[in-house]
């Protein structure tokens, strides 16, 4: 029969060296986005929104928020009974607006 407390003593010098090797590349990896995030290049905005959020975010009512999903020009994830409304469709829908007042209008 194998030695049972050599393997067991194996299998925690492994599972040591993983956990140190997951700290090591949690630690490169948070390195990295903070570099990349105060160069600017990451987008720290969310990707989705409550109804709250929603409103704050674009200043519409929440009848016309409601109207958009309804009419499907925004979309919306359901998370239970709340709806999480996806940034990029509404970032769409706002650059499908008509611009007033800018070189975008003419």
């Amino acid at each position: 029969m194998p030695n049972s407390s050599a393997s067991v003593a194996a299998v925690r010098r492994s599972t040591v060296d993983l956990d140190a090797f997951q700290n090591l590349v949690d630690a490169v990896a948070d390195a990295v986005i903070e570099r990349l995030t105060q160069q600017g290049k990451v987008d720290q905005r969310p990707i989705t929104f409550d109804l709250k959020g929603l409103m704050d975010y674009t200043g519409l009512s929440k009848t016309s928020i409601t109207t958009l999903l309804r009419e499907e020009k925004i979309s919306a994830r359901k998370e239970g009974v709340k709806n999480l409304y996806e940034r990029a469709s509404v970032d769409r829908y706002l650059r499908s607006l008509p611009a007033w007042g800018t070189q975008e209008a003419a």
